[in-house]
């Protein structure tokens, strides 16, 4: 079941309700290393249940961090393609469910 209600928030104060994978895609593209290094997309509410971390280390390098406390995940992996990265957080998300 995909996620029921969740958000995007970046570094530089933008906000974004249930983000398409094309969207999702956009804001990993906007990452720089200068005002816009991250981007986290959480389940909604005080206490998200699960998030996905997305940082922009430069020399296009970027670093994901995925936590489910559900399900008891935790870990990280890099990789060196914003559309990889896009890719692999929007299929992480379509899994989860609030």
């Amino acid at each position: 079941m995909p996620a029921a209600s969740y958000g995007a928030y970046t570094e530089d104060g933008y906000q974004l309700d249930e983000p398409s994978p094309e969207a999702i895609g956009v804001l990993i593209a906007e990452l720089n290393h200068v005002d816009n290094t991250f981007v986290t997309f959480h389940a909604a509410g005080d206490d998200p249940v699960w998030y996905a971390l997305a940082s922009f280390r430069g020399d296009d390098i970027y670093e994901i961090e995925y936590r489910d406390v559900r399900k008891n995940e935790h870990r990280y992996s890099r990789r060196g393609d914003a559309s990889t990265v896009s890719d692999e957080i929007a299929q992480w998300i379509a899994v989860r469910d609030n």
